[in-house]
């Protein structure tokens, strides 16, 4: 799941020269842009390809260590499946990390209704398309199900401001919101109203969202 690529040339740099970091996301346009980046950054040492998080295409047991960011909270019912195909990937004594958070116990102040609808209407939909909102919550029990030796299961609190002019995943969704029947054109341009004046708000909002990590490692 590395979308555009914000991680890699952090990644690149972890493994080193000696090392080969290959990443894999199913949106071609992600693809593209992450493939761009690597080009542009000289990033030798890492490859970029098409692929799903439970379909990957990579090598089984060929991986020390598998990341996956953000991506079961969005695959519903297929979380396990997903957890257990990246497991298949680690040599013996490899890593998988997983990333995700507790979409519903995310918060913005001060609170401006429209936004707040955007934000609940989102959830609702993702809700009804079978996403588990609060993925984060059970990293763990998720590794252990796929073999794993859970090394690590934590968490973090995140508090602050959202670069400027960054909107959310919500607004993101917003197209598919409406093709679902859940959201209609006049609400778009009514949440678009509302995030111009949260924008251009003399102090920026302030985000409140609880993340959490989990390592899991195949047994030697």
């Amino acid at each position: 799941g590395c979308g555009p690529g914000a991680m890699l040339p952090a990644l690149s740099a972890a493994v080193g020269p000696e090392g080969r970091v290959q990443a894999v996301d199913a949106d071609p346009a992600a693809v593209a842009a992450a493939g761009a980046l690597v080009a542009a950054a000289g990033l030798a040492n890492v490859s970029v390809a098409e692929g799903r998080a439970d379909r990957t295409g990579l090598e089984p047991g060929s991986l020390d260590a598998v990341m996956l960011r953000h991506v079961l909270a969005h695959n519903g019912g297929a979380e396990d499946a997903i957890v257990a195909h990246l497991a298949t990937l680690l040599r013996p004594g490899g890593c998988l990390y997983l990333v995700d958070t507790d979409g519903t116990a995310i918060r913005t102040l001060p609170e401006q209704a429209d936004v707040t609808d955007l934000n609940e209407r989102y959830a609702a939909f993702r809700a009804a398309r079978g996403d588990d909102n609060r993925a984060g919550l059970r990293l763990a029990d998720r590794l252990a199900r796929a073999g794993l030796e859970v090394l690590e299961f934590r968490g973090r609190y995140f508090i602050g401001q959202p670069p400027a002019a960054v909107r959310s995943p919500s607004w993101a969704a917003r197209e598919a919101m409406v093709a679902a029947g859940m959201a209609t054109a006049d609400d778009v341009r009514r949440w678009d109203r509302a995030l111009r004046e949260v924008a251009a708000a003399p102090v920026p909002p302030t985000i409140f969202a609880p993340f959490f990590t989990a390592v899991g490692r195949r047994p030697a």
